[in-house]
């Protein structure tokens, strides 16, 4: 760099300040759990993250903010599914955006968290996600202005997308906050992958918000699914978003007045929008003594039907609680290690790194070729029903034998009466059923060739024992998946043969 290129630069009357190094990455503990951090990540190329869940979430966090998460599959998308250069990029359209004004010696002060620059505060942000993968939480601590704001993406299976903000007064004196907190280019239920990406125009142009009434909530929707046949087609389920832990708070359901409050302007709540893309910003103000902080939520979850979004409304009227939420989150947390750790996820080393690096292969591996989570057991009903789809003839032949079992169903006893009846084809599919839930493909912003769909639940509420993929890779996850359940590795031979051609 020439020395006339060594000036300061200023914008305004503040100097601009480049971002601090990258300070690499350590195990640090927050709020009671193990996390690991990166310090000033945001003076690193963008990278690519998962926030993974033990039900049928799917998140992918750019560093930059940029994000792209939903149910199931990209069909059912709570921000655009595309690809993750789209993703790292998105970060000035889609995701959260907050805004600050900050009393402060007697001037009022604007901080927006997490913009790309250029940078007039003396800033550090640091990155954290803890070892079962499913919390990532973002922090900028404004050394100037003696504030720290973060935000924590996670997931509950009740309450679906949870984001969790914290402000945090680590200055001297008391700080008088006013903020605007939210969510952009949100979807509303029946955009498929197709729309998202070809179509997203037309599909603004149906898109409608809706308040609610007495609550925090917001409620998103198309006015009528898009097709172009001479026939009704109602959407009759939605995206809901919600907040608490705010006082006094308004409601916008757009971007519109994003840039009046910053200038300092009076914002109003917002009843309807239509024919735009879907926001959900909360307005509101906190003051902080010293050495304080003030925590709130955003929670929004996809394809809700009419009684659902019914029961949501009441229980938000009724009075839902920060516990209730973290229990959600924990729950979730539980279900996930449960999973893991049936596949021999957890084991203890004296390199922390070692440890967390084996709990989230395992975890990987049974995202992609699933887990038993009955183990040796065999669910009755959803073993006839393979049976009946395989092989209907044989299917009485089999619910007589298991009408005369005494005890449970497992592996074992299932061969037993195979073996007794003398049925070559009984035995055969006793081999063939394999139990597993969890299975998904190997689909991801980074792949888009690959469309992955998680099912976890039938109609009734039941366990959906289900995988899927192509068969090489498939195989590969079930070949370690076999040193944690013995017992089916005759099983997954089976399936093999089986599958196989000559």
């Amino acid at each position: 760099m020439t020395e006339d290129r060594k000036q300061k630069i200023f914008l305004g009357e503040s100097v601009v300040r480049l971002p601090g190094p990258a300070g690499g990455g350590e195990w640090v503990e927050r709020d009671g759990e193990r996390f690991y951090r990166i310090t000033n990540y945001h003076s690193m190329p963008p990278f690519f993250m998962s926030v993974v869940s033990g039900y049928d979430h799917w998140s992918f966090i750019s560093s930059t903010g940029g994000l792209t998460c939903g149910r199931r599959d990209p069909a059912n998308a709570l921000f655009p599914y595309c690809t993750d250069d789209k993703v790292h990029d998105a970060c000035e359209t889609t995701g959260p955006r907050t805004a600050l004004l900050v009393a402060r010696g007697g001037r009022t002060l604007l901080w927006q968290p997490f913009q790309p620059g250029p940078f007039v505060y003396d800033l550090e942000r640091n990155l954290y996600k803890n070892v079962p993968g499913n919390k990532l939480v973002f922090e900028e601590v404004n050394h100037d202005l003696g504030l720290a704001f973060s935000y924590a993406w996670t997931t509950g299976n009740r309450f679906g997308f949870i984001r969790k903000s914290q402000l945090v007064n680590i200055g001297a004196g008391e700080a008088h906050v006013e903020l605007l907190d939210g969510l952009r280019n949100l979807l509303p239920y029946g955009i498929d992958r197709a729309a998202q990406a070809e179509l997203s125009t037309l599909v603004d142009a149906y898109k409608q918000a809706e308040a609610v009434t007495g609550v925090r909530a917001g409620i998103y929707t198309l006015s009528s699914i898009l097709t172009d046949r001479a026939e009704p087609s109602e959407a009759l389920k939605a995206t809901v978003v919600w907040s608490t832990g705010l006082e006094q708070t308004r409601v916008l359901l757009s971007e519109d007045q994003a840039q009046a409050f910053c200038a300092g302007q009076e914002v109003h709540s917002e009843a309807f929008s239509k024919g735009k893309r879907g926001a959900f910003f909360v307005q509101s103000a906190v003051t902080l003594p010293s050495q304080s902080n003030h925590c709130w939520y955003l929670l929004a979850d996809v394809e809700q039907g009419p009684s659902q979004t019914a029961d949501l409304l009441h229980a938000i009227r009724q009075g839902v609680t920060t516990g209730d939420i973290e229990e959600d989150v924990a729950a979730g947390t539980a279900r996930l290690e449960r999973l893991t750790g049936s596949a021999d996820g957890f084991q203890m080393s004296a390199d922390d790194l070692v440890t967390g690096r084996h709990f989230s292969n395992t975890l990987f591996n049974i995202m992609r070729g699933g887990v038993f989570p009955y183990g040796y057991e065999f669910p009755r009903a959803d073993f006839l029903d393979f049976v009946g789809e395989r092989n209907q003839p044989l299917r009485e032949t089999v619910k007589r034998a298991l009408a005369k079992l005494e005890g449970p169903l497992t592996l074992c006893s299932a061969l037993e009466l195979a073996d007794g009846s003398r049925d070559e084809a009984f035995t055969r599919l006793v081999y063939e059923y394999l139990p597993l839930t969890f299975s998904r493909r190997h689909g991801d912003p980074s792949r888009p060739w690959n469309h992955f769909s998680i099912h976890l639940k039938n109609g009734d509420g039941s366990e959906y024992l289900y995988y899927e993929g192509n068969w090489r890779d498939i195989f590969q996850n079930w070949e370690a998946l076999a040193v944690s359940f013995p017992g089916y590795i005759e099983s997954l031979i089976a399936k093999f043969v089986n599958a196989s051609t000559p």
